[in-house]
């Protein structure tokens, strides 16, 4: 995942990081892949020049826990009850079709996983993806 968000990331100065607490678990992978490249595109969007992304994993009781973290532009309450509609985009100059997050909150929830968003203007965003191991292939 990272060397397909690595150019954008570089592009724009930012620095990805990762803390993986688990290296093997039992998920639909490529399913996550695009969960999480959509996540760390947006977080790496959402950064100043010289900003950092993190992405965090976590075993919690019989979940997968994925947390990408930034510390840009952050979102206030009323984005962020819209990130998640089909073509909604808060960026200002509309640099996609506003499918990224509806696609991945679609592909999470088909894996009976939840995903969860705090967030603040100004403060940064931290979005985690909780899925249920052994969801069905790996």
């Amino acid at each position: 995942v990272f060397q397909v968000v690595a150019s954008q990331a570089a592009n724009a100065h930012i620095t990805l990081k990762k803390e993986l607490g688990n290296k093997d678990a039992k998920i639909k992978a490529q399913a996550m892949e695009q969960v999480l490249i959509s996540l760390l595109m947006n977080a790496i969007s959402a950064s100043s020049s010289g900003g950092e992304v993190l992405l965090k994993t976590a075993r919690d009781e019989r979940k997968i826990v994925f947390s990408v973290i930034d510390h840009g532009i952050g979102m206030d309450e009323k984005q962020q009850h819209k990130i998640f509609e089909p073509f909604y985009t808060a960026w200002p100059s509309k640099t996609g079709m506003g499918l990224g997050l509806a696609f991945a909150n679609d592909i999470v929830n088909s894996m009976g996983g939840s995903v969860e968003v705090n967030s603040a203007s100004g403060k940064g965003t931290t979005v985690t993806v909780s899925i249920p191991e052994d969801n069905g292939q790996a």
